[in-house]
């Protein structure tokens, strides 16, 4: 086992210690040395690709979090020590801060003070950091070949893959249909045209957009609540706190704060003066309770606003190091702008292969060119076979004249 503490001594500062498994120093026989050998090889043959499988490496990272989607073992860790860090050396969490290998079983306590101070806390970080590669045992795999980097991002790759899991959860949140929330719209400048060149014409925004952002329908035992998830960082929302206000509600809405502003005109001192009458601003909100809407007005102007809290932002609940929002460089495109751009280029070629080809300036003039030709050169043989034809019958009529003459001549004689 493998992990930090902070250990005091009288005569020296606070400090971080690495605990390693203590080992015999005296040498092995033989025979036992080449046993541990074979085992150190047979581990590596056993998890020979398990390294390279990202389903494996996405069941690693769901350890971190329960059936809710929470990770309450996991909490308050930095940047560098995410699932997501931890999941591709082969990490597993497997109790409270307890980390485990899933090959060669190593255990690496993760924890930090918040009692140390900045520097020393730094230091053991560092030092958890270089464990998380270095604490597995001698032969393990994801000592030296831990999984690719690029499953923490969304990569063009796997185009098709990208592509067909989003019409599958694009299929999955067709039941909320009925209940759509109020997703936020400004980032997605190119949804129109993904909708217009595909068959999501007749598909709500509201429902595109969350599939574009990874997420899903998850169904829970709530059955009054609806869910959706993200299938990457295991984030769940519930969609009662974003839900559309329906059109009878809006339009009780409208008529509380039409009635709220000429309420406020006929109790103002200054109603008699119009050009001093002033309209305090205001909002409306709405609040869940168990079932039901409470729909509370206060004084609005005259265009009704959604409160920003109340519209889902797709983006934002999703965690810090998710794939759908995340980017391996600074000049690459986060994961859903990658789908998206796949998405573009997928319909592009969909249009284009429904449409009638398009030729060619040139290769229009090549082929009239080679038509003409065509017909000229028809127009040369029927002509040469009827000026034959011509020649021929006037050439018979002479012959047989001639034959005519020889016969009559030759009693004569």
């Amino acid at each position: 086992m493998m992990g930090l503490s902070c250990s005091t001594e009288v005569k020296s500062p606070l400090k971080c210690t690495s605990m390693n498994r203590i080992e015999s120093t005296s040498t092995p026989p033989e025979g036992q040395e080449e046993s541990e050998n074979a085992d150190v090889i047979d581990l590596i043959k056993l998890s020979e690709g398990d390294s390279a499988d990202f389903d494996k490496f996405s069941a690693r990272i769901a350890t971190f979090f329960n059936d809710e989607g929470v990770n309450h073992h996991w909490l308050s860790k930095p940047q560098s020590l995410s699932p997501p860090n931890c999941a591709i050396f082969g990490w597993r969490l497997t109790s409270c801060n307890m980390l485990t290998c899933e090959l060669c079983g190593a255990k690496l306590y993760a924890e930090v003070s918040a009692k140390l101070p900045p520097h020393t806390a730094r230091k053991c970080l560092k030092e958890l950091e270089r464990n998380l590669r270095s604490g597995h045992t001698k032969g393990c795999t994801y000592r030296f070949a831990p999984s690719p980097e690029e499953f923490k991002f969304v990569s063009s790759k796997a185009a098709s893959t990208l592509i067909e899991e989003f019409q599958k959860r694009l299929q999955s949140l067709k039941v909320l249909a009925d209940d759509l929330p109020s997703v936020t719209l400004d980032e997605f400048e190119y949804l129109d045209q993904v909708k217009r060149d595909s068959d999501l014409k007749d598909t709500p925004s509201e429902l595109v957009i969350l599939a574009l952002m990874g997420w899903e329908h998850h169904s829970t035992a709530y059955n009054k609540f609806v869910f959706i998830r993200c299938g990457y960082c295991f984030r769940k929302v519930c969609t009662m706190f974003y839900r559309k206000l329906t059109r009878e509600e809006e339009l009780l809405v409208e008529e509380a704060e039409q009635r709220m502003r000429e309420e406020s005109k006929d109790s103002s001192p200054n109603s008699s003066n119009p050009e001093e009458t002033q309209t305090v601003p205001g909002s409306t909100e709405r609040k869940r309770r168990g079932s039901k809407d409470i729909l509370e007005t206060k004084l609005t102007s005259s265009k009704k606003k959604r409160k920003p809290q109340d519209q889902l932002n797709p983006a934002f609940e999703h965690r810090s190091w998710c794939a759908w929002i995340s980017k391996p460089s600074h000049d690459s495109p986060v994961g859903w702008k990658v789908l998206l751009q796949l998405l573009i280029s997928h319909n592009e070629r969909i249009q284009s292969s429904r449409s009638p080809q398009k030729v060619s300036h040139e290769a229009a003039i090549d082929a009239a060119d080679k038509a003409v030709e065509n017909i000229r050169r028809k127009s040369d043989h029927w002509k040469g076979r009827i000026l034959q034809g011509d020649k021929d019958q006037l050439i018979e009529p002479v012959r047989s004249s001639n034959q005519e003459t020889s016969v009559v001549s030759s009693p004569s004689s």
